[in-house]
């Protein structure tokens, strides 16, 4: 059986951690989104079908090809002092 498929950007953050843990299975197969560069925490690669950066743009294609949804998490996130 083929699964669904969702594609969660910002894989690698608390948030979709969680996400991608309540979604283990489920009907659906997660394409994770992460920066270049990151790594997907180790725990989670059990739960992901696909693992996709962001500069990549045929990674990107791919994982966003015949999804059902998307979870859009992904930040730009810095100290407040980084922003001064």
């Amino acid at each position: 059986m083929n699964k669904k498929a969702i594609a969660i950007t910002g894989a690698n953050g608390f948030i979709a951690g969680h996400l991608i843990k309540f979604l283990a299975g489920s009907e659906y197969s997660v394409r994770a989104i992460i920066r270049k560069g990151s790594k997907l925490r180790e725990p989670l690669h059990a739960f992901v079908s696909s693992t996709h950066e962001y500069s990549d743009s045929k990674s990107l294609e791919a994982a966003f090809e015949d999804v059902e949804a998307v979870f859009h998490l992904g930040a730009l996130f810095s100290k407040k002092e980084d922003l001064a």
